[in-house]
């Protein structure tokens, strides 16, 4: 009974920011959509393509901010760290799907009477299921969320500054030392290697077709690991006052 209480309590404190998100977004394509339309006089030609990530945006912040009060709150009212976790990624889940299910729906829609280009659509083309579609994008706004929180957990447990330096490091390997490792040391045969490894990662086969269960259980596994590190994190984590 306390976790479905924990579960309600965050999906509805969850739900009032959601809203606000949605009418600020959607309010701005409407209004793009407009002004292209007293403009060209359609809307054939005016394309919007970053909704997703602006959802991934809000869905990183959700999970990133979702932890430190909350957490006080709920140790100080008898919940434990599991039942905390749990009630936390029941809200991931539930803010994800409802996401999902807007988003693909909204998408299917502007697409039939606009140039709006989805996120999915611009990794694989149009003309695949809307289910896929769907399954999809709340992977992927699930391990958003569900990363920044873990990301949240480590920093809250090793300290702020010991976490952003090591964030630093990592950007810097990621943006700065891995592009000068492709571009000037690593074999042109393992480059390409590495890319088409990627590219059957989300999906492509050799033969141009695409499969996607890759993708698919790629995040899946991911959002497991996710979730067991976060669970070994916070079992460790202190109530700071």
């Amino acid at each position: 009974m306390k976790l479905k209480t924990l579960i309600k309590f965050e999906c509805y404190t969850s739900l009032k920011s959601l809203a606000v998100f949605y009418a600020i977004l959607y309010g701005i394509i409407l209004f793009g959509y407009l002004i292209a339309w007293m403009i060209q006089g359609h809307l054939g030609g005016s394309v919007f393509s970053g909704t997703e990530m602006a959802c991934m945006i809000y869905l990183g912040i959700l999970g990133s901010l979702g932890f430190n009060e909350d957490f006080k709150f709920f140790m100080q009212n008898g919940f434990t760290r599991k039942s905390i976790l749990l009630g936390t990624l029941g809200m991931f889940v539930f803010i994800s799907l409802l996401m999902a299910v807007v988003d693909t729906c909204m998408a299917a829609l502007l697409v039939q009477f606009t140039g709006f280009a989805p996120l999915f659509h611009q990794i694989y083309g149009s003309g695949h299921s809307i289910l896929i579609q769907f399954i999809w994008l709340f992977g992927f706004y699930f391990l958003v969320s569900s990363l920044m929180y873990l990301l949240n957990l480590i920093s809250n447990k090793i300290g702020k500054k010991l976490f952003y330096f090591i964030l630093i490091t990592l950007g810097l390997v990621l943006f700065v030392v891995t592009p000068l490792l492709f571009n000037l040391v690593l074999p042109r045969e393992l480059v390409m290697d590495i890319l088409y490894g990627l590219l059957r990662v989300i999906g492509y086969r050799s033969d141009g077709t695409i499969q996607f269960s890759f993708p698919i259980l790629t995040v899946l596994v991911v959002n497991v690991v996710i979730m067991i590190s976060s669970y070994w994190v916070i079992k460790r984590t202190e109530l700071k006052v």
